[in-house]
């Protein structure tokens, strides 16, 4: 294809893959190609603050001036990047077509004319870091393309029994999370504030309506789901809940989807009502970060409010015995590494394979390695090296349960599970995974008949 502009986006735990991809676009195309680098892991350590530009050492500016990595990267974009990517491709075309010097993108008057709150960065031929900040004029989410229309939509999750596909959308109320816990790169502290929440609903309806549309022009089906990638479904807000299922009355799109909430928020009596609402109109499907049965390491967590009513374990047995009397389908995502011991772990796997054989839920579980992000305060990483090494005796159990883990990127001071105590979750797990298996087996058989 031999591509002009490059971008690639990046978490923290992914960042060594993009310097390999870029070393390669470098010795393919040389300076036939400017790349550009963002996503989370720039987010967390590239960043304005106060009006000052900040940067941890695992900036992959830093990283390129002090030679710990090649100079891969023409310009690191961090903050928001609806309109600035676009200007770059503006500047890259300009340069281009004036002098084909791809060095000229550094000079493009256009970057100011982006809206949002971003930051460009480079190395300059000095091995200076040199920086554009924007004039931060807001972004108006209700003008940005709808998800649907602009990618393909080729995955199905099958908590959804009776869709065909199932897209992925947004409110785009946020790009992270109202809360701040201490291990979360969801963080409003590094994601930013709530924005034009009087309209997150119309927007989510608005995606909800495209794929509607768009399965039955471009997929020939009737039969569509979305899961929404809030990292809590409107913020939780139970006025935007109840202005979603008051569209959806008004118009209804048959199309099945379900979202992310907090366990405090799930018990919000407000919110139940909402959700129950919604349950009858398409809404079959949440999804909470069940995390941990340590009460100690459960007081920590942000979103954690109502401490002093129910254990957290308890409150997640409310939710879902709430979540069966709605007759909704319920997921638990638990994340280890976190300080927890071995004890814990089991009891916990023991825990949701007595919730299973009780409610029937949850029908989803996922289980994560908790690892250390840079969080725009962590310096004790660069994230040049990948996580767990190929010849690690880890890399196999960490494939085979868990969605994210590292062995050399754990949190401060908690000590990894030994590979035995893995694999002896991983039987946990197993029979967690045969109750969903058999469920769904049974579904299946009921249905052929």
């Amino acid at each position: 294809v031999r591509p002009n502009l490059l971008f690639i986006g990046s978490m923290s735990l992914g960042f060594a893959g993009a310097v390999k991809i870029a070393k390669l676009a470098k010795r393919a195309l040389g300076d036939e190609v400017f790349v550009v680098l963002g996503g989370k892991h720039v987010n967390e350590t590239f960043y304005e603050e106060n009006g000052e530009i900040m940067q941890l050492q695992s900036s992959p500016l830093e990283l390129m001036r002090s030679h710990k990595i090649p100079k891969v990267f023409d310009m690191v974009s961090s903050g928001d990047g609806e309109e600035i990517l676009y200007q770059i491709g503006n500047a890259v075309n300009q340069s281009l077509k004036n002098k084909g010097d791809l060095q000229d993108v550094y000079n493009y008057e256009g970057f100011k004319d982006a809206r949002g709150e971003w930051t460009l960065g480079w190395i300059d031929e000095n091995n200076d870091c040199q920086f554009i900040q924007s004039d931060k004029k807001p972004l108006n989410y209700d003008e940005m393309p709808l998800t649907s229309d602009l990618f393909n939509i080729s995955t199905k999750f099958d908590v959804f029994e009776k869709a065909d596909l199932t897209a992925h959308t947004m409110s785009y109320l946020s790009k992270g999370c109202v809360h701040n816990c201490f291990y979360c790169s969801e963080s409003s502290k590094i994601n930013g504030k709530l924005k034009q929440l009087e309209t997150g609903a119309n927007r989510l309806y608005k995606n909800l309506e495209s794929i509607k549309k768009i399965g039955k022009e471009r997929y020939h089906s009737d039969k569509m789901s979305a899961f929404v990638e809030d990292s809590i479904i409107l913020a939780g807000n139970p006025r935007l809940l109840n202005q979603l299922s008051d569209l959806l009355k008004e118009k209804p799109l048959d199309v099945e989807f379900g979202g992310q909430f907090t366990i405090d928020t799930l018990l919000d009596p407000e919110n139940q009502k909402a959700i129950s609402k919604l349950s009858k109109q398409g809404f079959s499907y949440i999804f909470v970060g069940l995390e941990t049965n340590n009460e100690e390491i459960a007081d920590t967590m942000s979103k954690n409010k109502n401490k002093n009513t129910l254990s957290w374990i308890d409150k997640n047995e409310k939710a879902i015995e709430f979540m069966k009397s709605q007759n909704m389908k319920y997921g638990v995502s638990v994340l280890f590494g976190l300080g927890e011991g071995q004890r814990d772990r089991i009891n916990l796997m023991k825990t949701i394979k007595g919730w299973q054989e009780k409610y029937g839920l949850p029908n989803v579980v996922s289980m994560n390695l908790a690892v250390q992000h840079p969080l725009r305060n962590n310096e004790e990483y660069d994230y040049i090296d990948w996580g767990t090494d190929l010849n690690s005796d880890y890399l196999q159990i960490f494939t085979q349960i868990f969605g994210e883990a590292s062995e050399r990127y754990k949190l401060a001071d908690v000590e990894l599970p030994t590979v035995e105590e893995l694999r002896e979750l991983q039987q946990y797990y197993n029979q967690i995974k045969e109750f969903e298996d058999k469920r769904q087996l049974k579904k299946d058989e009921d249905f052929e008949r």
